[in-house]
């Protein structure tokens, strides 16, 4: 190897990218639904908190909760997304 003197300089971003609260409502429910199947549970009602919160944002306020996370997620999924993920659990 040569002598030569290596410049090295840092590359930063400002770029940030700009996220609906549709996809970052999304991102949540993904997210407490892995904590729940991974019997994080606690983690999961806090993210099912933040999940109603991001709701309430969105001007979705007819859904009708009881504060047991797997039906509330199933409520959310089926009137939300029109899909209900826990009916077909055998």
């Amino acid at each position: 190897m040569n002598n030569e003197k290596i410049i090295r300089k840092q590359i930063t971003s400002k770029y940030i990218p700009i996220r609906s609260i549709w996809y970052k409502t999304l991102r949540l429910v993904h997210r407490g639904i892995i904590k729940y199947l991974s019997n994080k549970t606690d983690s999961a009602y806090d993210l099912l908190s933040e999940i109603k919160d991001s709701l309430n944002a969105l001007e979705i306020y007819e859904l009708n909760f009881i504060n047991d996370f797997k039906n509330d997620i199933q409520c959310i999924f089926h009137e939300i997304f029109h899909l209900s993920v826990f009916d077909r659990e055998k």
